[in-house]
């Protein structure tokens, strides 16, 4: 995996967690979600390397999970913020909204622990 390792301290983890608002013409937008959808395809590239490695996703650090997942929670976030300023639409929204991409990622986390219970002790 070609991720960067980055341990953070918590008080460094609790900054990150701080939300700000930045508000700025909605063609810039545009810009930031083009850029964001290249980084979702480096992240789905990612993704699939690990599926056909077979790596458990629990065995990923939490930097290296951030690295693959955050640029769709990053799109996602923004897409539900610009649906429902009315600059997109309520389809693109259902398909890559941040509630979608929570709930595609809570689906897959109940089929590893339903794989999990199924597989014999080691």
């Amino acid at each position: 995996m070609n991720v960067t390792k980055i341990n953070f301290t918590p008080e460094q983890l609790e900054e990150l967690n701080q939300e700000v608002t930045v508000t700025m013409p909605t063609k810039y937008w545009d810009a930031v979600l083009v850029g964001l959808e290249i980084l979702c395809d480096t992240s789905r590239s990612e993704i699939e390397d690990l599926k056909k490695k077979n790596v458990d996703y629990k065995s990923l650090s939490h930097s290296e999970t951030l690295g693959v997942v955050a640029p769709m929670f990053a799109r996602g976030i923004l897409v539900k913020a610009l649906t429902e300023a009315g600059v997109m639409t309520e389809k693109a929204n259902a398909g890559i909204g941040i509630d979608n991409i929570l709930a595609i990622a809570e689906k897959f986390k109940k089929s590893q622990q339903q794989t999990d219970q199924n597989s014999p002790p080691v």
